[in-house]
């Protein structure tokens, strides 16, 4: 047996294995800590301390034996942690997966040193950087591989792709902070865990699993040279066969100068919250699904989108399926800031509310279904702020078309927004060109200077065969100079339920108004014929009343002067 020095050994009765000593054999030291040596025919309890992965690779395994490595490259730099060996398996039992399996040099597999893991994976364990200087998209794609769904940690750094990381199995990503808002070009270089893409057109993470993924306080940017990106999305969660993609969570995450920040297809029930949005180049968020899968994007809520006002980009949000809430949102700039097309498979439950959704380049909300013929319902935009103050190129604030040419969509309900711009709006604050069973409700509109065309409009702009009654117009209100506060088209033969007792001139009366509406006429008056001497026709040049759309006429019960 060989014979080992110890200087400064501690007492034994205090012993617990993990102390550091020294180790002097043949005039040479080693720090190890106080455990056996089966190697060196030494009986010591203890555990030996290794610098990097490099020297771990060159030790021989002994089964049971653990050791602690400082680091993967270097001591310190975070890829460190506990091994244990075993040994004595059949050759191949083990593979090097180059962070928690380790196949000593020239090694079958039938030996190894295991990580011992506690908790999270650290893509550091893999060998990846955070400091621009490799492409760390290889050592995450092996954490990922290895951790299976268990939640890995990039701690503070910028992470260089060169190519994007991909999942078969639920991917559990979080970092540091996503570095976005004020003093995002430091934050996001030296406080935050950034994952920078350097190539053309890149996702930084491609996920393809019927089981939910979580992503949380990161930010994922695009190398100058390659901006904008042409293709790609900074997060893409798909589902398989016709399963949808569920309960995924994106939280805290920064997207900056990606084609679109998030995609899904096939989605159900997952969550957006608490990120940023900035520099796309087609959507902030896409979500889609196929014809033979119903999808349901789930929540979209508390984040803030900072779009281009120029027109270059189509969407902040752009959905084609339903079961959606959009609620709680920052949405500036792009085309539309909400973009809803329900395409390949009918679509139900669109709830858009108390969002701020300002300085569009045409729409605040554009609703269609111009793709295909799929039938939609249940669809609420309410409490939302809509301001186009410096745009002149606004078209709507919320836009529902008339393609294709029948009734494809049912139950909605636009009630209690407020609408601000200055001058013209194209197409009206509100112009409705689909709908049946519809109430549109308690709207503010405000013409800030100028004047507006028109405030609601329930007409289609190339048709009217998306149209149906009843469609109810009630207790809207209007500031500043009009137009025309209302255009209707003659619904079904019938009009369009209105009560509105904001006063208005005879002259301001709309047109093909249902039977039951009610409003208030600022300068009517009986016009002296009657159908009773209860029912007096309406008529200008009084001091004002309250008229009642009766057998299809305005009727007033006075004044009659």
């Amino acid at each position: 047996m060989a014979v080992v020095q110890i200087p400064n050994l501690p007492p034994a009765i205090s012993l617990n294995g993990d102390e550091p000593v020294e180790i002097v054999q043949a005039g040479q030291s080693k720090r190890v800590g106080v455990q056996a040596i089966a190697n060196l025919g030494v009986t010591i309890s203890s555990t030996q301390v290794l610098s990097d992965i490099s020297v771990l690779r060159t030790v021989f395994v002994v089964n049971d034996t653990t050791v602690f490595v400082e680091g993967y490259y270097s001591v310190g730099d975070g890829g460190g942690g506990y091994f244990y060996g075993v040994s004595g398996s059949p050759a191949g039992t083990y593979v090097d997966n180059g962070g928690t399996i380790i196949l000593p040099n020239g090694g079958d597999g039938s030996s190894a040193w295991l990580r011992i893991v506690d908790g999270m994976y650290n893509v550091k364990w893999f060998g990846a950087k955070g400091d621009l200087s490799i492409n760390d998209a290889v050592p995450i794609q092996k954490c990922v591989d290895a951790a299976a769904g268990i939640t890995i940690y990039a701690p503070v750094g910028q992470y260089r792709f060169d190519n994007s990381v991909t999942s078969t199995l639920p991917l559990n990503i979080v970092g540091d902070g996503n570095g976005a808002g004020p003093g995002s070009a430091v934050q996001s270089n030296d406080n935050v865990t950034q994952f920078l893409m350097n190539y053309a057109n890149p996702t930084a993470f491609s996920v393809s699993s019927v089981y939910p993924s979580t992503f949380r306080n990161f930010q994922i940017n695009v190398w100058p040279t390659y901006r904008p990106a042409g293709n790609g999305a900074g997060i893409n969660l798909t589902g398989v066969g016709t399963a949808n993609t569920a309960s995924s969570i994106i939280d805290n995450v920064s997207f900056n100068w990606l084609f679109i920040g998030v995609k899904f297809n096939q989605a159900a029930y997952c969550r957006i919250t608490n990120c940023y949005f900035g520099d796309w180049t087609y959507s902030a968020i896409y979500s889609d699904t196929s014809s033979t899968t119903e999808a349901s994007t789930g929540f979209i809520s508390h984040n803030f989108f900072f779009g281009s006002t120029n027109g270059s980009q189509s969407a902040c949000i752009y959905l084609k399926n339903g079961y959606t809430i959009i609620s709680e949102n920052e949405i500036l700039g792009a085309q539309a800031g909400i973009r809803v097309n329900i395409a390949n498979y009918s679509a139900g439950f669109i709830r858009i509310i108390n969002n701020t959704i300002e300085e569009q380049y045409l729409f605040g909300v554009y609703v269609d279904n111009i793709e295909d013929a799929n039938d939609a319902s249940m669809l609420d935009i309410s409490g939302n702020e809509f301001s186009a103050i410096s745009s002149t190129t606004y078209l709507s604030s919320i836009f529902i078309g008339d393609t294709p040419n029948s009734i494809w969509l049912t139950d909605v309900s636009i009630t209690n927004n407020t609408m601000r711009n200055l001058g013209s709006v194209g197409l009206g604050y509100i112009r409705l060109g689909a709908g049946k069973n519809v109430i549109i409700q308690g709207n503010l509109f405000e013409c800030i200077a100028g004047t507006t065309t028109l405030g609601i409009g329930v007409e289609g702009v190339s048709n009217n065969n998306c149209l149906a009654s009843p469609i109810s117009v009630l207790d809207n209100s209007f500031i500043g100079t009009f137009t025309k506060q209302y255009e209707f088209y003659a619904v079904d033969g019938v009009g369009v339920l209105l009560r509105d007792q904001i006063p208005r001139t005879y002259a301001q009366i709309p047109g093909n108004c249902r039977n039951g509406s009610l409003i208030y006429v600022s300068d009517g008056k009986s016009a002296g014929l009657t159908y009773t001497a209860a029912d007096q026709f309406v008529a200008s040049g009084g001091t004002g009343c309250v008229a009642i759309r009766t057998r299809g006429f305005w009727l007033t019960t006075g004044p009659f002067s």
